[in-house]
């Protein structure tokens, strides 16, 4: 097969604002924030900042955001997406240059680019023109915009801001300079309305704030902020004097206006610079977005004026390297089907993260301790991430003992200490695991955790590896002492290096994993071995050599194989109960980053610098998938149920969750592979490319320049579109191909239970329906529709006249044709002559939709079991089924005791038929069960439908003697070989 598609994208974890300012808006009476991630938007409340909406994903990265109703615009390139809800409903295209401003001027959208194009959209009301512009500004060209304002009350005005300093008000209708305001010396970058009418805050790149009267041209009064360049500015809105100023460096002044001093300062409110500041309307709370990846609301309602953090949400500042899933108690209970829900993950911004995969507001970091207010003790310099521990390289967690004592070990860059962390409480632990090799140890480079919780095992830079107790922190013994004698011999044979020291290796550590049993240790180095330990006596119980330095280690869950990635780019999988080597794979063109087993230890997913993720089967050392992507993987991850893989990227600060094609839609993973399969990242998780970037103010670039740029970026977001949307198609139709390729096996022996092949998920949620239904009941009845006015209809003409009577026996006659039957309840007549009502919807009638030649007694499946039963064949009813939904094949089980009741008995016996070929075994039990539960009551009650009920039971009996005799056999087996001594 020329290409598999394994992986769909699903979300963009832990992803919650990049650099682009945010969109504040009412609607209501509640407040929304629109925040820009990469390709797509989301929709905040800010009552308790949950996300409620994610926007679609767009053809580049939003520069730009204005918002209307449920309509959002988002600027990209040159041109801006109108978005309402999550439909493009429309592109306006008028700029050849990357638009940088939008901002409304009443019914107006005006957008401004670095071209210096001002262009005005009437994108509202009845009038509403998406195609070309209600009017057009070319500004001159020593006016390069860098902040764009509408000035409360001025009609048609604009306060432009311009990067050499000058400050101008334009009248965008008539299109000509109102005034120009004296420049102060540097770039205006920021631009705020006060709550008085003609006065505004101007903030400067050198850090200067000017509230000046616009109408009279005088500055009011200056303040002066020591944290770099003015970002954002706001005024409060409640009535208190608070001028509010945001710094590149991530600090928030706050300024007494009456009294013209600095009230208070929060001093790195954002791990970088701050893009948005904005107070809600009328409450004495400010929302800021910075380019950490972080939306934060603050509450004024200390003593001394200052302000405490109220609510935030957040993800990793810089682009995370490890991920992994992690599951609780709670949470296994409380994710149902999804098994686990959180991911732990860890970054080089120094911090370490737990994210929900469905929940945004259960996000968190994991603290350190009080590093703000150490950072405030040192001075206002010192910025709290700095005093965080170092980069995390590597950590494991075990769950078990999550409630007792830390149950997460991690190692960090330039540490030879290894940190304990505790999931319950999100903090650091209160231990610390040092060797008591001391400077000798080196800096750790590997860690993992036992199942039961209670020892940590830590591998170091100068080949040691050492035990830890996780309750007390105690050291409790090093690997590699001495070698045994049979595993000196071994060594010996195997061509592997023996040990001439205490380490147990003879370079760096690179991973430690212990397996399922917790009696054996597998360590890998950069000596090129793979060494097996007794976990119990730490000696040596067999080593295996790599023939090149280990990178990664990674081991099944459920099976005794581990899987090394070596620098050769070549991943080797050995088995550490019979210390051989199992598979050797190879084909990464660059080094690989990192390894996973699927959770039924069949298959092995590795990932590499080349942008690509390779499936291999390992029972037939097959590749079976290939991707490649727009941005390297760095680490992956399964859900501990294989539904999902969560992946993180270098230059990408989400955590990228892909589902299985294999559990959710028809996927050939049977196929050997032999060229890759594009994949899409998921929505939110790409930045822009080169053609989005800021290009500079346009000068020196004349118009036919500027018609080429925005054709060619036009042609690449077509080519783009088109080119995923044949890819998706192409994955498609491949595996459609392939699955007819691999046709569904027949039954080796007449009567041997053969399985449908099917995902669970398709056949499990047959008996679930009804709890699916119950979830998805709405909590409160529908309000009942206000009294319509009653209006009678005329006839065409010149003289109106009433059209009643024909009216209704046309009606009548309709209902009649639409159900070829003159039943109760359908307009017309009923049997005793009286006049039927008619159904106010045909979604009253549950068989409304039925037609002549499909009359209520003849469901499709109904008419394949009666032609099966006249060849001697279910095959075709059998594949009806097989291509159902769990909803559609519950209705067709449903029809069948439509009418007079007769399908009962034709199903019955296709049951029997079903059970006793033992053909699509577990599929035919949950419809069985299905079916009884229907249509218990009606069989019941007859004796015909009973007395055939019987057959059906003795041929299930004998399919599940069958099947009984066959387990006990296996079960007697097991307890034999498991008793037996050697």
């Amino acid at each position: 097969m020329a290409a598999a598609a394994f992986l769909t994208p699903y979300r963009a974890a832990g992803y919650v604002t990049d650099s682009t300012p945010v969109a504040v808006h009412r609607q209501g009476g509640e407040t929304f924030a629109v925040t820009s991630v990469g390709r797509s938007f989301q929709i905040y409340n800010c009552a308790n900042l949950r996300l409620r909406f994610v926007g679609p994903q767009l053809p580049g990265r939003i520069r730009a955001l204005q918002v209307h109703g449920d309509r959002t615009f988002a600027a990209i390139g040159g041109d801006i997406h109108v978005v309402q809800r999550a439909e493009v409903i429309g592109v306006l295209r008028g700029h050849a240059r990357p638009v940088r401003h939008l901002v409304w001027l009443g019914e107006l959208l005006v957008s401004v680019c670095a071209g210096r194009l001002l262009n005005g959209w009437l994108v509202l009301g009845k009038g509403a023109e998406l195609d070309v512009p209600a009017l057009t500004l070319q500004l001159p060209a020593d006016l390069s915009p860098s902040a764009v304002l509408h000035p409360a009350t001025y009609l048609n005005k604009l306060l432009v801001g311009c990067s050499s300093g000058a400050l101008e008000l334009w009248n965008v209708r008539s299109a000509r300079r109102v005034y120009r305001f004296e420049g102060w010396g540097s770039a205006v970058s920021a631009l705020a309305q006060s709550t008085a009418v003609d006065v505004v805050a101007i903030g400067l790149e050198s850090g200067k704030v000017h509230v000046h009267n616009i109408r009279e041209d005088a500055l009011l009064f200056s303040f002066s902020m020591d944290g770099g360049a003015i970002r954002a500015l706001a005024f409060r809105t409640d009535g208190v004097p608070i001028l509010a100023s945001a710094s590149d460096r991530g600090h928030v002044a706050l300024w007494q206006l009456d009294a013209r001093r600095l009230a208070s300062q929060v001093e790195f409110a954002h791990e970088a610079q701050v893009c948005t500041a904005h107070f809600l309307a009328g409450e004495p709370v400010l929302l800021t977005s910075g380019a950490d990846n972080a939306l934060k609301m603050w509450l004024f309602d200390q003593p001394s004026g200052g302000a405490r953090l109220l609510r935030s949400r957040s993800g990793h500042a810089s682009a995370p390297t490890r991920v992994r899933f992690y599951s609780d108690g709670i949470t296994a209970a409380s994710a149902g089907a999804a098994g686990a829900s959180d991911l732990l993950s860890a970054g080089s911004d120094r911090s370490f993260r737990r994210t929900s995969l469905w929940l945004q507001q259960q996000d968190s970091e994991l603290t350190q301790g009080h590093v703000i207010a150490q950072a405030r003790k040192r001075g206002r310099n010192t910025r709290p991430s700095h005093l965080k521990l170092s980069q995390l390289t590597s950590f494991d967690a075990a769950a078990l003992r999550e409630r007792d004592w830390a149950n997460v070990v991690g190692t960090h860059a330039g540490s030879a200490a290894a940190s304990t962390w505790q999931t319950t409480r999100r903090a650091l632990g209160k231990l610390s695991l040092v060797s008591p090799a001391g400077a000798s140890a080196s800096d750790a480079t590997a860690a993992c955790v036992s199942r039961c919780g209670n020892f940590a095992f830590v591998g170091y830079a100068s080949g040691r590896i050492d035990k830890y107790n996780m309750q007390s922190g105690l050291h409790r013994g090093s690997f590699g002492a001495e070698l045994g004698r049979a595993a000196a011999g071994a060594a010996l044979r195997a061509g592997a290096p023996l040990l001439t020291d205490s380490g147990a290796h003879r370079g760096a550590v690179r991973g430690v994993a212990i397996d399922s049993t917790q009696r054996l240790l597998v360590s890998a180095g950069h000596d090129g071995t793979v060494r097996v330990w007794s976990v119990h006596s730490r000696e040596l119980v067999a080593c295996m050599p790599c023939d090149a330095p280990v990178a990664h280690l990674a081991e099944s869950v459920d099976s005794s194989l581990v899987a090394v990635a070596c620098d050769d780019l070549r991943v080797r999988v050995f088995d550490v109960r019979s210390f051989t080597l199992v598979r050797q794979f190879e084909g990464h063109a660059r080094a690989i980053t990192d390894v996973a087993f699927t959770p039924d230890g069949r298959q092995l997913l590795t990932a590499s610098l080349d942008g690509s993720l390779r499936l291999v089967d390992l029972p037939t050392a097959r590749l079976v998938g290939w991707h490649t992507l727009s941005m390297p993987a760095t680490s992956i991850s399964w859900s501990p149920r294989g539904e999902f893989l969560a992946t993180t990227h270098a230059g990408c600060v989400a955590l990228c969750v892909w589902a299985s094609r294999a559990l959710f839609a028809n996927a050939a993973l049977e196929c050997a592979v032999t060229a890759p399969a594009p994949l899409e990242m998921p929505a939110g998780a790409l930045g822009g490319g080169a053609d989005e970037d800021d290009d500079g103010d346009g000068e020196g670039v004349d118009d036919g320049e500027r018609a080429l740029s925005a054709a060619s970026a036009e042609q690449r977001n077509a080519s783009r579109s088109l080119a995923a949307a044949a890819q998706r198609a192409a994955d498609e139709a491949s595996s459609r191909d392939a699955l007819r390729s691999l046709a569904r096996p027949a039954q080796l022996s007449k009567g041997l239970p053969t399985l449908s092949s099917l995902p669970p998920a398709r056949w499990q949620a047959l008996n679930a329906l009804d709890e699916i239904q119950a979830r998805n009941q709405p909590e409160q009845p529908p309000d009942a529709p206000p009294d319509a006015p009653f209006f009678l209809t005329t006839r065409p003409g010149l003289e109106p006249e009433f059209e009643l009577a024909t009216t209704n026996a046309a009606k009548a006659g309709d209902g009649l044709a639409a159900t070829g039957d003159g039943g109760a309840g359908e307009a017309g007549v009923d049997g005793d002559g009286r006049e039927g009502k008619r159904p106010r919807s045909r979604v009253l009638s549950p068989f409304a939709g039925a037609s002549k030649a499909a009359p209520l007694d003849e469901a499709e499946l109904l008419r394949h079991m009666r032609r099966g039963a006249q060849q001697g064949s279910y095959a075709m009813a059998s594949e009806y089924l097989r291509g159902l939904s769990p909803s559609a094949a519950d209705l067709q089980l449903r029809l069948l005791g439509a009418g007079d009741g007769s399908g009962l008995a034709d199903a019955v016996d296709f049951f029997a038929a079903q059970v006793g070929s033992r053909a699509d075994y577990e599929l035919t039990q949950a419809l069985l069960a299905r079916f009884f539960k229907i249509h218990s009551a009606a069989i019941r009650a007859d004796a015909e439908l009973s007395a055939r009920c019987a057959a059906l039971r003795e041929e299930q009996r004998a399919a599940w003697s069958a099947l009984e005799a066959l387990f006990h056999e296996d079960l007697a087996l097991l307890s034999f070989l498991s008793h037996m001594q050697g």
